[in-house]
C-alpha cells in the first residue's frame, strides 16, 4: 500500500485516458481538498488518508492499512536516524526486501535499532488496527530501552 500511495499519481498521470486526467484534476482541486478535509474531520482521521472522494462529497475511499503504515513509517524514521541514511533510501530497502524476498538486510537493521528479537515480534503484527497500535507501542519502548543502554 505504501508503494501505491507514493506512485499512484505519477502512474495515473501517464495515462492517455481523458477520464483519468479529468479525475486527477478533480482530486487536486480546491473543492475536492475541502470535501476531503470535511469528511476526514467527521471521521476523525487525517485528510491525506482519503484517496478518492466523489464530487458531492458523499462517497469516498480511504487508504488501506493506515495503522500498519504508521508502524512502517516509525521503523523507517528510526532506522534512518540511526544509520544516517535518507528516509527514502530506507523505504527502498523495505520495498526491495518485499519484492525480492531477501529480508536479511532489513532484518539486521531492525534488530540493530530495536534490539534482538524485534524482527520476529514485528512478524506477529496482523492487519488489525489494535495489533498495529500494540506493535508501535512495543517498538517505541524498545527504542527507549536501546537508547538507555547506549
Amino acid at each position: 500500500m505504501e508503494l501505491e500511495q507514493r506512485y499512484e499519481n505519477e502512474i495515473a498521470a501517464g495515462s492517455a485516458d481523458v477520464s483519468v486526467t479529468e479525475e486527477l484534476e478533480w482530486l487536486k482541486s480546491d473543492e475536492a481538498l475541502r470535501l476531503k478535509q470535511e469528511a476526514a474531520r467527521n471521521k476523525r482521521f487525517p485528510s491525506e488518508e482519503i484517496q478518492w472522494i466523489s464530487r458531492d462529497g458523499k462517497k469516498w475511499i480511504a487508504r488501506s492499512y493506515r495503522h500498519q503504515r504508521r508502524v512502517l513509517k516509525y521503523l523507517v524514521e528510526q532506522i534512518a536516524t540511526d544509520t544516517a541514511q535518507p528516509v527514502e533510501q530506507v523505504y527502498e530497502l523495505f520495498f526491495k526486501a518485499h519484492f525480492t524476498g531477501n529480508i536479511r538486510e532489513i532484518a539486521k537493521l531492525i534488530e540493530d535499532v530495536f534490539d534482538q528479537g524485534s524482527f520476529r515480534v514485528l512478524g506477529m503484527m496482523t492487519g488489525d488496527a489494535s495489533s498495529a497500535n500494540q506493535m508501535l507501542n512495543y517498538l517505541k519502548k524498545q527504542r527507549l530501552k536501546m537508547d538507555k543502554d547506549e
